[in-house]
């Protein structure tokens, strides 16, 4: 038998997984059920794998968010000497937890210029 373009079978040997008394094994973790796809209990008795079943997957942030209030006072900018509108903004500092707010501290408001970005604290 030849597979795709008359080329000989993958030799087993050389492939990361091995054949074990009918179960897969790939890098010492069972992957479970015998080489038909059907479920056993002897793959999930394998104390082997007991290190990897109890791994948890935690995923956090810290950053800072900035909360657009509308539109400050007229000012002249002591970095660009514009007289603009300039932005008020209020921004704090947050650690997230799945992406949920968890925790928010350091707010303060701020002016910030529309031309160069300076900000000046209120």
């Amino acid at each position: 038998m030849t597979y795709g373009c008359g080329s000989p079978p993958p030799d087993p040997s050389r492939r990361p997984g091995k054949r074990d008394g009918g179960r897969v094994v790939d890098r010492g973790w069972p992957i479970g059920g015998d080489e038909h796809g059907d479920p056993s209990d002897h793959a999930l008795k394998d104390h082997t794998s007991s290190l990897y079943a109890r791994t948890m997957f935690l995923l956090f942030g810290f950053g800072t968010k900035r909360q657009n209030l509308g539109p400050g006072q007229n000012r002249t900018c002591p970095r660009c000497h514009n007289t603009t509108q300039w932005l008020r903004i209020r921004e704090s500092k947050q650690f997230t937890l799945f992406f949920v707010p968890v925790a928010r501290w350091g707010r303060r408001q701020l002016e910030q210029c529309g031309i160069c970005g300076t900000a000046v604290e209120m």
